[in-house]
């Protein structure tokens, strides 16, 4: 990265006048004001091409117990809950944004098998009420414990290990990116004081900032004397692809799939993509 990130500087200083809004604000505020999702469209990490969709099925169907019901945390505009939906009984695509559920519903409508409903999964009880409504299930989380503080990705773990159970499996792709902030918007995009609008659409909602989710994140998250981690490893994760000179590019991701402690081995998976007809 070169010096000219610091340029960036006087643009997030104008943007941070002022008491930032509390996360739930500041998400529905974002959601409020995407016009278009997709690859194309205005929400940065939904640029999901088909390496990575493929990375998915693949999880999937090597690791998740095809009986269960998925969860989608942080679904947003439910592309990956839709991805699933195909493979599994049921799938249920939470979000903190209404804006984000309204807009996963109407994306997702005639597709059988999927909900979405608004929870916030770092509330005291959430993860019990879903696993008295929906018994064990698989949960998968794209992108929301490196926007959590410590003490947010706690809590959630806490929840989701009561709707995981003693049957389902927990698959987390995040964002690992190891430098500043300033290195990270200029990887996508920003220059000479001016960022993408995919990136400047955050900035200005002052949605909280990214951190890096690696092993060490994951470790301090999920501890052994509660979770066994099966698989975790390096992924990359491909944002939209309108950020100027950096469309192309990837951001830097860590996958970890991790089962409770006391999981018990029974039920199926669906097949990987390779052994489909």
């Amino acid at each position: 990265m070169s010096w000219q990130k610091f340029l960036l500087v006087p643009r997030l200083a104008r943007t941070g006048l002022g008491r930032a809004p509390a996360p739930p604000a500041a998400w529905e505020a974002y959601w409020r004001d995407v016009a278009a999702t997709g690859p194309d469209g205005d929400v940065l990490w939904d640029g999901a091409g088909e390496a990575e969709l493929a990375w998915w099925q693949v999880a999937a169907g090597q690791y998740l117990d095809a009986s269960l019901p998925v969860v989608d945390v942080g679904c947003g505009n439910g592309r990956l809950s839709r991805l699933l939906a195909h493979h599994f009984p049921a799938v249920v695509g939470l979000d903190l944004s209404p804006a984000a559920i309204e807009r996963a519903r109407r994306e997702s409508e005639g597709v059988p098998g999927v909900s979405f409903r608004t929870l916030d999964v770092t509330a005291e009880g959430a993860g019990r009420a879903l696993a008295a409504e929906l018994g064990p299930a698989n949960v998968v989380v794209r992108g929301v414990f490196h926007v959590l503080g410590r003490h947010d990705r706690e809590r959630a773990a806490a929840e989701l290990a009561d709707v995981v159970g003693a049957r389902g499996t927990l698959v987390v792709l995040e964002t690992n990116w190891q430098g500043d902030l300033l290195a990270y918007l200029e990887h996508l995009g920003g220059r000479r004081g001016r960022l993408p609008t995919a990136l400047a659409r955050l900035i200005d909602h002052r949605v909280p900032k990214p951190s890096a989710f690696g092993p060490e994140e994951l470790a301090e998250t999920f501890p052994p004397s509660g979770w066994t981690s099966v698989s975790s490893g390096p992924v990359d994760i491909a944002p939209v692809r309108g950020l100027g000179i950096a469309s192309g590019r990837t951001i830097p991701g860590f996958h970890a799939v991790l089962r409770t402690a006391g999981h018990e081995e029974r039920g199926g998976v669906i097949p990987n993509a390779d052994e489909r007809t």
